[in-house]
């Protein structure tokens, strides 16, 4: 069987290319929100083979521990395990300045959420449910978080339109995946976050691409990527 690789923000462009490149060699679950993903309209599709049925697509809202709980039951109900986690799912908006958030503020708690303690949650159930008990069977796997932050979460960039509570998201979000990496280590789950800039080139988003990919399969560990 192969193995089972869960992704969040499934409907995202990233999220998109990466079920593209992953299609023939992993099982995808791939979550969305809102926006349905143009990989396919049915719960079960094939970017490469309609006919095939190598992606399940859940809609859920991660910033819900019920949804959580459902896409991991799913997940479990069709595919048995969970050996890769991709956290896509991320709220990119530049939302404003620090100086008016007492007045205009209502989205700094929102866009922490949905960035930073979302993905947090989903590992955290996963590990509970598929990896708390079969340290033996994670290093077999070699069994694996992927974290997708940003650049904005390693150095300050002003912007025309502030971008200062997404960065700290993601800075944040940085931190608490070394943690994670380290809590992880004696399970033998693998934990790497990717930082990339704009994706909107075609080669730099294809190394990003194959970064992302290496990291399912390579032994690296405990590495906040951000040259590609």
């Amino acid at each position: 069987m192969k193995a089972v690789c869960l992704l969040t923000g499934g409907a995202g462009f990233l999220g998109g290319e990466l079920c593209k490149l992953l299609s023939a060699d992993y099982h995808l679950i791939s979550v969305y929100h809102q926006k349905i993903p143009v990989s396919g309209s049915k719960l079960f599709t094939s970017v490469a083979n309609p006919d095939d049925e190598e992606i399940l697509f859940i809609q859920a809202d991660l910033t819900k521990k019920e949804d959580v709980r459902r896409v991991v039951e799913v997940a479990l109900a069709r595919f048995g395990k969970i050996d890769h986690i991709i956290h896509c799912a991320a709220d990119i908006k530049f939302h404003g300045k620090i100086r008016e958030i007492f007045f205009n503020g209502d989205y700094f708690q929102s866009q922490f959420t949905i960035n930073t303690l979302s993905p947090m949650l989903l590992t955290s159930l996963v590990y509970e449910e598929c990896w708390k008990d079969v340290p033996d069977v994670n290093k077999e796997k070699n069994r694996s978080v992927v974290n997708i932050s940003s650049m904005s979460g390693l150095v300050s960039t002003p912007a025309p339109q502030s971008q200062a509570v997404y960065a700290a998201s993601k800075a944040a979000y940085n931190i608490l995946s070394a943690h994670l990496s380290a809590e992880l280590v004696p399970y033998h789950v693998r934990v790497n976050c990717v930082c990339p800039a704009s994706l909107k080139d075609p080669v730099y988003l294809k190394k990003v691409l194959n970064t992302i990919r290496s990291l399912l399969t390579n032994n690296e560990s405990d590495k906040i990527i951000s040259s590609f």
